[in-house]
């Protein structure tokens, strides 16, 4: 049981079962918020703690690469449609990231069925950690509104939110182009190795 649990596959999965729980709580409002803010607080360490998982334990897989940022787009798009509903971002935004995601994932699935790798790039962490804080203000905003209505000023908060949204938005886009061209790059390489090897062959026989 113990090993299950330590499986850095099942931490991901903690992630993805999460995400509607997280929504439902959120969506619920009041004394809710702090349930949801607790789980979400879980999910973002467990970002960190299946990666150290797998590399502890020699568990680096191909279908552990693939899960572990999926789990964190299925954990943060769900939290942006949540807040996007409850009218605390622009819709925008929401499908920027959707659509960043789909376009990279396939990528990296398109460059894995050609036989070469689209490695997970360091923006791109940087990116979902941007994202995570940015989630955390929204969090940090509507539990303040609820302890402390009289006392918060919306507009601000509002404002905030929107900038801190908007810089998420900014480096989505700016990672999906960054991996646009790092698979180019790859595939010209992969493909100019072939040819090469292509080439030494023939001249051998």
């Amino acid at each position: 049981m113990a090993r299950f649990l330590l499986s850095p596959n099942v931490v991901s999965m903690f992630r993805v079962f999460s995400s509607p729980i997280l929504a439902w709580f959120f969506l619920q409002d009041g004394i809710f918020l702090i349930p949801a803010f607790v789980v979400f607080t879980f999910a973002v360490l467990s970002d960190a703690y299946d990666g150290h998982l797998a590399r502890r334990y020699d568990q680096v897989t191909k279908a552990g690469a693939l899960l572990d940022p999926l789990a964190d787009k299925i954990l943060v798009l769900s939290m942006l449609a949540t807040f996007w509903y409850k009218g605390l971002v622009d819709g925008w935004v929401v499908v920027l990231v959707l659509l960043r995601d789909v376009f990279v994932t396939t990528l990296k699935v398109y460059a894995d069925q050609q036989g070469f790798c689209l490695p997970t790039l360091m923006l791109a962490k940087y990116k979902t950690f941007m994202q995570f804080m940015a989630i955390y203000l929204v969090f940090s905003s509507a539990m303040c509104a609820w302890l402390w209505p009289d006392l918060v000023d919306h507009a601000r908060m509002m404002f905030i939110t929107n900038v801190a949204m908007y810089g998420v938005a900014f480096l989505t886009a700016y990672t999906a182009t960054s991996y646009w061209m790092v698979y180019q790059k790859n595939r010209k390489q992969f493909y100019g190795k072939q040819s090469s090897a292509e080439h030494d062959q023939i001249v051998t026989e």
